[in-house]
């Protein structure tokens, strides 16, 4: 039995990190870095954790976190890592919305795991549920 999808891509293997990235990767991409390593061991949840592997995950990995709606970097006090993003839709519905983070566990459980991968939809709708935005017909 296959508990993998497919085969695990190592995109960050030039940072010298290998597969669990380096600590310039956990700078640049913060915690939403862990769900690459998450999904490419098959432990991601998925579709109410029903699988470990989000074959949309790339909508939503780190990469796309930064370039779609990250804004500015944050460092907690006297921590040079700054691994904290500021986010922004940039785009749909919500576009100007700005949220800190959101952090990985957000992407994992408003992405793949109830299979959402739009990255704005993601960053907006914990303040949907909080009552900052009034929820999308469909949502």
């Amino acid at each position: 039995m296959a508990y993998l999808a497919g085969p695990v891509e190592n995109k960050f293997s030039g940072s010298g990190g290998g597969l669990l990235g380096s600590v310039v990767d956990r700078k640049k991409y913060g915690t939403p870095f862990t769900l690459n390593i998450t999904n490419a061991i098959g432990i991601l949840p998925t579709r109410n954790f029903l699988y470990g592997q989000y074959d949309l995950a790339g909508e939503i990995d780190a990469e796309a976190f930064r370039r779609k709606v990250v804004v500015a970097d944050k460092a907690c006090y006297a921590c040079s890592m700054a691994c904290t993003k500021f986010s922004r839709a940039r785009t749909g519905p919500y576009k100007g919305a700005e949220v800190g983070g959101p952090e990985y566990e957000t992407n994992a459980l408003f992405g793949a795991n109830i299979d959402n991968p739009s990255l704005e939809a993601i960053v907006c709708k914990p303040k949907v549920a909080a009552g900052d935005y009034p929820p999308l017909v469909g949502n």
